[in-house]
C-alpha cells in the first residue's frame, strides 16, 4: 500500500485510485456544505426571525383570548369562561413544553428538571378542562343528560392524573402511548357530542365543531407522532395554528353563549318580579275582600 502510493494516479491498482476518489468526494461535498451554509446562513437567520415573530403573535392572541375569557367569567361568574381560559393557558404551556420554548424563559432549567411529565401533565389538563368546557358550553346537562356523568369523571380523572403525572418519581413507559390515545379518543367522543347536538338545533354544537375540527386534525398527527407513527415536520407549528382557530371559534361562540346567559337570567328574573307582582296584587285583593 505505501509503495503504490508512491506511483502516479495512473499506475497505481484500481483499488487505491477508487478509494482516493471517494475521499476526494467527500472532502469536496463537505467545503460544499460548509460553504452552503455560509451562504445561506442570512437566509437562515431570517427564516428563524419569521418563525419567532409568529410564534409570539400565536400566543400574544391566545393570551388576549385567555384575558378576554378571564374578565368574563369573573364578572358573570360563569364557569364556562374559566373553563375556557384554563385550557386555552394549559394548553399554551403544553406547545411550549413540546417546543422547547418553556425552558428558553429565565428559571426554565426548573422546568426542565421535571422532564416529559411537565408536558404529558399540561397535556392532560388541558384535555380535561376542554371537557368541563365543552359540558357549559354544549348545555349537556340539558339537552344530553345522559352524557353528564361521562363528562364530569373525564374532567376529573384527567385533572387528578395530570397533577399525578407530575409529582410522580417514577413514570411508566407506556404513559406517553396512554395518553396519546386518550387524546385521539377525546378528539373523537367530543366531535361526535357537538355534531349530534349541532343536527338538534343546538348551534353552540355548530360553534363547537368550527373550532375543535381544525384544532383535532394536527392534534391527532402529534398524538399518533407520540405513538411513534412518522409525522410531518412542522406538525408543531400546525398544532399551534390549530389552536388558535380553536380558541377564535370558541371565543366566537363564548361570547354568543354569554349574552344566551344573560338573556336567560333578565328573563328569570323578570317572570320571577311579575310572580311576585302578582302574588302582591292576591294578597291585596284578598284583604279587600
Amino acid at each position: 500500500r505505501s509503495a503504490s502510493a508512491r506511483l502516479p494516479t495512473w499506475w497505481r491498482p484500481e483499488s487505491d485510485c477508487v478509494e482516493q476518489h471517494a475521499v476526494a468526494r467527500q472532502r469536496l461535498d463537505l467545503g460544499l456544505a460548509v460553504a452552503g451554509l455560509a451562504q445561506d446562513g442570512a437566509a437562515v437567520l431570517a427564516k428563524g426571525r419569521r418563525l419567532l415573530v409568529a410564534t409570539a403573535t400565536i400566543y400574544g392572541l391566545l393570551l388576549a383570548q385567555v384575558l378576554v375569557a378571564a374578565c368574563q367569567g369573573a364578572a358573570l361568574r360563569e364557569p364556562m369562561s374559566g373553563y375556557f381560559a384554563l385550557h386555552v393557558l394549559a394548553l399554551m404551556g403544553f406547545m411550549g413544553a413540546s417546543m422547547g420554548f418553556v425552558y428558553a424563559w429565565p428559571g426554565g432549567g426548573v422546568l426542565a428538571l421535571a422532564g416529559m411529565r411537565l408536558q404529558w401533565a399540561l397535556g392532560a389538563w388541558a384535555t380535561g378542562l376542554a371537557y368541563g368546557f365543552a359540558q357549559h358550553f354544549l348545555s349537556i346537562r340539558r339537552d344530553a343528560p345522559a352524557l353528564a356523568p361521562a363528562f364530569d369523571g373525564a374532567r376529573r380523572a384527567l385533572l387528578v392524573a395530570g397533577a399525578l403525572i407530575l409529582c410522580s418519581p417514577v413514570v411508566p413507559p407506556w404513559l406517553g402511548a396512554a395518553l396519546s390515545a386518550m387524546v385521539m379518543a377525546t378528539n373523537v367522543f367530543l366531535l361526535g357530542v357537538a355534531a349530534r347536538l349541532a343536527l338538534r338545533g343546538n348551534r353552540f354544537g355548530a360553534y363547537f365543531l368550527a373550532g375543535w375540527l381544525p384544532f383535532t386534525v394536527p392534534a391527532t398527527l402529534r398524538a399518533l407522532q407520540g405513538l411513534g407513527v412518522p409525522a410531518p415536520a412542522d406538525v408543531d407549528h400546525a398544532y399551534a395554528l390549530g389552536a388558535v382557530c380553536e380558541a377564535f371559534m370558541f371565543a366566537l361562540g363564548l361570547s354568543d353563549r354569554v349574552r344566551s346567559v344573560r338573556r336567560e337570567r333578565d328573563s328569570t328574573r323578570e317572570a320571577a318580579a311579575v310572580a311576585r307582582q302578582l302574588a302582591l296584587q292576591n294578597d291585596t285583593l284578598k284583604e279587600n275582600v
